[in-house]
């Protein structure tokens, strides 16, 4: 930990964690008065025009009941913003810079397929409850052992993985399937 880092955690710094499709995570350690801009440049990364970043959600943050729309109107940050806006708060934050303004996602559950557009930020868990809403399962008891599936494959992504981490490069589009999860045998 160089000086200034050391200067930052003592008047509470802001972990940022930097995601980048491709590339192995970052953590910039910065005071709460600096930019994202700044903390974004302390690890390397200069914000090209063909680039957005986005503040993710914390990864198990799934707010939204059976009965509200999940809220996903979520806007590229602005990078000379001080990071104290962009934490509510919190001591750290993870940011996600991407290609793609919008994922279009394509969720299928046997014979249906539901639509929607979302951040790069958004985790898989984000889109599993939004599709269990939309497919009107979440009476079901059998709704808490579905998981999503990246379609014609076997892969199932991690429910903290973010959109952006699953689009191929170049891609903003990615379809996923709700099947049944394995339960494990005692």
């Amino acid at each position: 930990m160089n000086n200034s880092e050391k200067d930052a955690v003592a008047v509470g710094a802001i972990s940022v964690f930097v995601h980048v499709p491709g590339q192995e995570m970052r953590v910039a350690i910065v005071g709460p008065d600096e930019t994202l801009r700044k903390a974004l440049h302390d690890v390397g990364i200069e914000v090209g025009a063909d680039q957005v970043v986005f503040v993710g959600e914390p990864a198990t943050t799934v707010e939204e009941g059976p009965d509200r729309e999940i809220d996903d109107e979520q806007e590229p940050c602005e990078l000379d913003m001080k990071l104290s806006a962009h934490t509510r708060g919190d001591k750290h934050l993870h940011v996600h810079c991407h290609t793609c303004r919008t994922v279009a996602v394509t969720v299928r559950y046997g014979q249906h397929e539901k639509h929607r557009k979302f951040s790069p930020a958004r985790t898989v868990a984000r889109v599993r409850t939004w599709a269990i809403h939309k497919f009107h399962l979440q009476g079901d008891s059998a709704s808490d052992k579905l998981v999503l599936e990246i379609c014609d494959s076997d892969q199932r992504p991690r429910p903290e993985e973010r959109l952006g981490e699953l689009v191929a490069h170049g891609h903003c589009s990615i379809c996923l399937e709700l099947v049944q999860g394995v339960a494990p045998q005692g």
